[in-house]
């Protein structure tokens, strides 16, 4: 059984058990989340949703709210001495998706 959920403006496809990377979200460690906005869900059949499915719903549990790597971006124009640099890091939240079902 899979399901393809909206979460923070993008769509992931996942099942039980998967851990995912998302944009951040608000919620303590250990804590539970519920996503409605289920587009697609897969089980005896597949079943497509307009735009979602109804009584759909996704469970995880936040298994790390954490930040990205440092990235670093540089700015260089040639003859004239300009150079930047900035780093940045992104948050993030890792979830583990743990039930799948409709009502």
């Amino acid at each position: 059984m899979f399901a393809v959920v909206k979460v923070g403006g993008s769509q992931y496809r996942v099942s039980v058990g998967d851990t995912i990377k998302t944009q951040r979200l608000t919620g303590d460690v250990g804590g539970e989340i519920r996503f409605n906005d289920v587009l697609m869900l897969s089980d005896a059949e597949i079943t497509v949703g307009k735009p979602v499915v109804k009584g759909a719903f996704v469970k995880a549990t936040i298994a790390k709210q954490d930040r990205e790597k440092t990235l670093l971006v540089v700015r260089y124009r040639r003859r004239g001495g300009m150079r930047r640099r900035h780093g940045q890091r992104e948050h993030y939240t890792q979830l583990r998706i743990t039930e799948i079902g409709k009502e």
